[in-house]
């Protein structure tokens, strides 16, 4: 059976590993088939599964909380270490607001079905406030940029090279940190009917990974190249990169308290639609 792969901008990972000169032959030698499909944002991983076009994905760390509270048989193969890129919730410099507290009524732009809501409750929660004491708006990031920069939102979550790019604009003041408030771990999960059956499979799979993952903590640069692809200038990705923390491991303990924490947060705000066991998605192979 082939193993369909989700392949997509916000996910350098796996957009780095499927662009690997030979990646399908070398897996196809050991056994493993697969079928890469790329698509443009992360946000659409979770139609796709539902659609029964992917096997495999890989996402920010709420998308799966999403998954499950619909119902989806998720299981969690993979996680990143903690990921503290530079940025988190932030507002331009002339913004009368200076504390997370004083976002009270005021508006705040997210990704849609990103990992922003984890640091957002959470950042939320640090000030003594509810997400219902915000106005949340989705939207994307070439949006979110225009309507801060105009005035139309006053808080944003974002993290480079989106950050960077906009301070070539404005100067920018960093409210909530992602490092003080969310692990930003990356997330390669599945869906149990292809999963459970091909466990031996899955795990040489997640092991190729993790190699090509140690190949862009070594190579940034080069891991920047393939991610960005030509005609676009590969810097920004690569100062990203290399400034990351790279390799998978399974999920352990820390990781589902967390999960499940935000994802109890999440449940009371209203934005996941009935409790989660994130336990019970844990249950992929050694690798």
């Amino acid at each position: 059976m082939t193993l369909r792969i989700g392949t997509h901008p916000n996910n350098p990972s796996l957009t780095v590993f499927s662009r690997r000169a030979g990646v399908r032959e070398s897996l196809a030698r050991s056994g493993v088939d697969v079928d890469f499909f790329a698509y443009n944002s992360g946000n659409q991983t979770i139609p796709l599964f539902t659609a029964g076009a992917l096997d495999i994905g890989g996402t920010g760390s709420t998308p799966p909380l999403h998954a499950l509270a619909a119902g989806l048989d998720v299981v969690l193969l993979a996680v990143t270490p903690p990921r503290p890129d530079r940025g988190g919730l932030v507002v331009t410099t002339d913004s009368p607001v200076r504390e997370l507290a004083e976002l009270a009524g005021r508006s705040i732009a997210i990704m849609p079905t990103s990992w922003h809501p984890q640091l957002l409750v959470e950042s939320l929660g640090s000030a003594g406030l509810a997400w219902r004491d915000v106005t949340v708006v989705e939207l994307n990031d070439a949006t979110a940029r225009d309507a801060l920069l105009r005035g139309s939102i006053d808080a944003w979550v974002v993290t480079d090279p989106a950050l960077a790019e906009l301070e070539r604009e404005t100067p920018m003041r960093i409210l909530a940190p992602v490092s003080q408030h969310h692990s930003n771990r990356s997330v390669i999960w599945g869906m149990g009917p292809a999963v459970d059956g091909d466990l031996e499979r899955i795990a040489i799979l997640l092991g190729v990974i993790d190699a090509s993952d140690q190949e862009i903590a070594a190579r940034p640069d080069e891991a920047a190249r393939l991610l960005v692809g030509d005609g676009t200038d590969p810097s920004g990705w690569a100062r990203v990169l290399a400034e990351r923390s790279w390799g998978l491991r399974r999920p352990d303990d820390d990781f589902v308290a967390e999960h499940q924490r935000h994802a109890d947060l999440l449940v009371e705000a209203g934005v996941l639609a009935q409790p989660i066991d994130v336990s019970k998605a844990v249950r992929g192979p050694a690798f």
